[in-house]
């Protein structure tokens, strides 16, 4: 992956975001190249810092023009709104990301936006949050709002499925579909039937989990503090246990809301009635950021080798620029392009599969489905499998949907 960083009265700023992206791109395994912006040899990214005040040369704004008609993806990247005006007058058409959003968790928000751009096929993070009413309905439509506003699709189950629809069954079903589970491991978590059942689905189906786990002090230690059904007896959740460093983001009790008393003994804080300050908040977004590319990309792993035992004598292309692209050869000889996505795959990404195995017959997506017989898994299979007008710059279209071992 090649990206580009061009800097403008932004000093440290960038490099605060390349450490990130680097990081995040060694724990997903994609080979980075950080081009120095000079450098005009093939690249498929520019991140443009600028700077409230910042000025530009009629040369820079003439290699960003440039840039930009030759197919280059180019990010802007302002600390705040009003500071889109000091961007090059090339790139004021661009929608830029904006520091101040994301808070704390910017560098972490940004790589995952160029990841987003360069390497997944969805551009919008898809997220559901599963939590026990009782412990965190607070903290829980806290973080749906601010995900929402920083362009993410969360699901809540109090605002996400519509009236008159099969409650259970419409959970699974977005879930299915979702980049990152974020787990609010409360104490009284494990005790919800439903909460168990939506972590045990992804991780049979290897869906990215991310947990936010409440104070170490509720289960041990001086002093204690107070939560509704705990006692001495009552340990941490097992999910956060078995948890790893990096999905789990744990809460200090001086993080909630409001005045949280710390004395000597026992005190009883009412955690369940709190939400988060800012700054405990922008540490569960900048997780969820972290994830949900680490979810996608073990996700994928794990659905290429089903893809190559149910689609039998599916290979791999060798130099495909997108992981899980497969080719496979039928019995009557028709060659066939397979992208296998980690979701539900979307108009554009069939007719993109059809543009890039314009070679082969047939082309098209390979991903999981839960609910086969659901109308709009239907339709989706439906609407990809069309007979369409020959054209010479696309194939055929097609939708493999695989439940179980079984293509449907």
């Amino acid at each position: 992956m090649d990206v580009d960083i061009c800097s403008k009265d932004s000093p440290g700023i960038d490099i605060q975001f390349e450490k990130c992206l680097e990081r995040q791109c060694a724990t997903l395994g994609i080979d980075l190249n950080l081009r120095s912006p000079s450098n005009m040899s093939a690249r498929r990214m520019e991140v443009v810092f600028a700077n409230a005040g910042s000025t530009w040369t009629e040369a820079e704004n003439v290699r960003f023009e440039r840039l930009l008609a030759e197919g280059v993806r180019v990010l802007p990247v302002i600390p705040d709104a009003p500071s889109a005006k000091s961007l090059p007058s090339a790139l004021g058409h661009v929608n830029a990301f904006v520091r101040s959003l994301f808070g704390a968790a910017w560098p972490e928000a940004l790589a995952d936006e160029v990841l987003s751009m360069m390497w997944l096929h969805r551009r919008t993070p898809k997220v559901f949050i599963s939590y026990k009413r009782t412990d965190s309905a607070p903290i829980a439509s806290q973080l749906f709002d601010r995900l929402n506003h920083l362009g993410y699709e969360v699901f809540l189950d109090e605002a996400s499925v519509q009236r008159g629809a099969e409650f259970q069954r419409e959970l699974m079903w977005w879930l299915n579909d979702a980049d990152l589970l974020i787990v609010l491991a409360s104490p009284r978590f494990p005790k919800s039937e439903w909460c168990m059942k939506e972590v045990a689905f992804c991780q049979q189906r290897f869906i990215g989990i991310a947990l936010v786990e409440w104070p170490s002090q509720i289960y041990e230690g001086q002093p204690r503090l107070r939560f509704p059904d705990v006692d001495d007896t009552t340990g941490r959740p097992v999910i956060a246990k078995a948890a790893t460093a990096d999905q789990i983001v744990t809460l200090e009790a001086p993080e909630f809301d409001g005045d949280v008393p710390v004395l000597a003994g026992p005190v009883d804080p009412k955690l369940p009635e709190r939400k988060l300050r800012s700054e405990a908040l922008d540490r569960v977004v900048a997780l969820c950021a972290r994830q949900r590319t680490v979810g996608i990309r073990q996700r994928l792993d794990n659905l290429i080798p089903l893809a190559q035992r149910v689609l039998q004598g599916a290979t791999a292309i060798p130099g495909s620029q997108s992981p899980g692209d497969l080719a496979i050869t039928s019995a009557a000889g028709v060659s066939s392009f397979v992208r296998v996505l980690p979701f539900r795959p979307e108009p554009e990404n069939i007719r993109q599969a059809c543009v890039d195995g314009v070679s082969h017959g047939i082309s098209g997506c390979f991903y999981a489905e839960n609910d086969p017989q659901d109308s709009r898994a239907e339709a989706l299979r439906w609407l990809a499998s069309g007979k369409r007008p020959p054209r010479p710059d696309l194939s055929e279209g097609r939708v493999w949907a695989c439940w179980g071992d079984q293509i449907l």
